[in-house]
């Protein structure tokens, strides 16, 4: 649990020790704790008498147990039984928990030689000449039935496998969890399963899983294993889902008639596609993957088209445009996030918005070399430069904009950042400042804990280059300390004198041939 929250006023020597949540009304503080995450509200919980007795009747506060099974570590046996004795408390003091537990450390690997999973449904009779696989079978039934018998506070459920046999799934795991889960929010089940023993040894969710009955149930997570054909009952609520595969045979509508959010990882486009055709109506986010040898048209991509968000991995180029309707006003957004699946790369993401309309488009572009990702972002993005108003951007792409747009004509706001863990720089190759003739206003944001003097001011001016309006340009700065200062004096915009007159020729010159050009076309 994490420490108690120190209110800065207090730790300040100057200012008086004043408690001054003591004159905040309960409402209010029961509304402040609607927003916070579930690791913040049990740190709330730890700030005073108040807030404890305010946020154990939270209905969203739950403690979190969690267990790693290795039966070789010479402690599993006290994290066991300190595990269960965790869950009977939970339950006889009618308090909500959130469980995880994961099996991979005690899951045995598969054998080359037979291509078996070495886990299987054991049973006493081999006890004497496997004592270790039986020990890794006894912790399995201890823990799923100290659950089963505390699913009634139960809110949250993560359970994680390694290599597992069905029959041991069906007969340790599925078989004790057939009781009713009347508090349930969150379940996830994954399984991971090698690729080439899944087709034999995949795995379906039992009908009667929960006493089909669990109608808070609204989130789901299944991975290595599939979807069942028929309906589960306990899933009718379920308005997210998070899945790694799914059957274009099966009715999606059927199974989650609430389905709002979906997400498909390595599934085929055409199987997603597919799967989309009978819940497009409901569904208003979609998150799912492209790989390198996939082609999209336009029959397929119609469906994507009329989900309002879209989150799409492409390991292709060209594709962009094709699950886009262009907006007459767009919001673009340009940055790098640390890839899951490559833990020493980054995943650049392009999100396209509508200004006036809930439709965003989102493009993770991932194993790309900078000249790669220059080549698709150029072509991509350079249709929609006359309809952008707002832009926010990472400082890696900040001296590439002039590549992809030669004028932002409509450019109002734009955001620069500069994230806590910088990322390398893409290098322009046309050394030009892109003209912004409507730009108004210039937000810096810095949480990599520079000086504010030093961030990188030369690089701003060199990039960008706003027209002369009625008004000054406003540069507003945002640091560590999260409060918005007015430093136009200090990020002070180029004067007609200080543009060169071989800059004023470039930028003259690609002016003219994107008028012309689009004339003779």
């Amino acid at each position: 649990m994490a420490s108690p929250t120190v209110c800065p006023i207090e730790a300040t020597p100057s200012s008086p020790a004043v408690d001054y949540h003591r004159f905040l009304l309960p409402e209010l503080i029961l509304c402040v704790f609607d927003y916070l995450p579930h690791r913040d509200l049990l740190s709330a919980a730890n700030a005073c008498a108040l807030w404890r007795c305010l946020a154990l009747k939270h209905p969203d506060f739950a403690y979190h147990i969690a267990l790693v099974v290795d039966v070789k570590h010479p402690t599993f046996c006290t994290r066991l039984t300190n595990f269960c004795a965790a869950l009977r408390c939970a339950l006889h003091r009618n308090v909500n928990v959130c469980v995880s537990v994961d099996w991979r450390p005690a899951s045995a690997l598969v054998r080359n030689n037979t291509g078996a999973l070495v886990l299987q449904a054991e049973t006493v009779l081999n006890a004497d000449a496997n004592p270790e696989r039986m020990s890794r079978v006894q912790a399995m039934r201890t823990i799923v039935a100290a659950i089963g018998s505390s699913l009634d506070r139960i809110v949250n459920l993560e359970l994680t496998f390694g290599a597992v046999h069905r029959q041991t799934l069906f007969q340790e795991v599925f078989y004790k969890l057939e009781t009713p889960a009347p508090h349930l929010q969150e379940f996830a089940l994954k399984i991971e399963m090698p690729s080439k023993l899944y087709d034999e040894h995949r795995t379906y969710l039992p009908l009667s899983l929960f006493a089909r009955s669990a109608p808070k149930l609204w989130r789901l997570t299944m991975a290595g294993i599939e979807l069942n054909a028929r309906p589960l009952a306990a899933f009718s609520k379920v308005s997210e889902l998070d899945v790694a595969r799914v059957n274009p045979a099966i009715d999606m509508h059927a199974l989650f008639p609430n389905l709002r959010d979906l997400s498909v990882r390595i599934t085929p486009f055409e199987h997603v596609a597919a799967a989309l055709r009978c819940v497009t109506g409901k569904l208003t986010r979609l998150t799912t993957a492209l790989g390198p040898v996939m082609s999209m048209s336009l029959s397929l991509s119609e469906y994507m088209l009329m989900i309002p968000r879209t989150f799409i991995i492409l390991d292709v180029s060209g594709q962009m445009i094709s699950l886009l309707k262009l907006a007459p006003r767009i919001v673009l957004r340009l940055g790098r996030i640390a890839d899951p699946q490559d833990p020493g790369g980054y995943c650049t993401v392009v999100t396209i918005a509508s200004y006036d309309s809930p439709v965003v488009r989102e493009f993770g572009l991932r194993w790309r070399t900078d000249p790669e990702l220059h080549g698709i972002l150029s072509v991509n993005l350079r249709v929609f430069g006359p309809r952008i108003v707002a832009m926010y951007v990472q400082d890696c792409f900040l001296d590439v904009l002039s590549d992809f747009f030669d004028t932002l004509p409509e450019l109002e706001i734009i955001t620069v950042e500069w994230p806590a863990i910088p990322t390398s720089n893409l290098r322009s190759s046309l050394h030009k400042r892109l003209y912004c003739p409507k730009l108004r206003q210039v937000n810096l944001i810095d949480f990599a804990s520079r000086v504010e003097a030093s961030t990188n001011a030369e690089r701003l001016r060199n990039a960008i280059w706003p027209g002369e309006l009625e008004g000054p340009l406003s540069y507003m700065y945002k640091g560590n300390d999260h409060c918005l200062r007015d430093v136009t004096a200090t990020y002070r915009p180029p004067t007609p004198a200080d543009i060169s007159t071989e800059t004023m020729h470039r930028a003259m010159k690609a002016t003219l041939q994107r008028i012309f050009g689009s004339l003779a076309v």
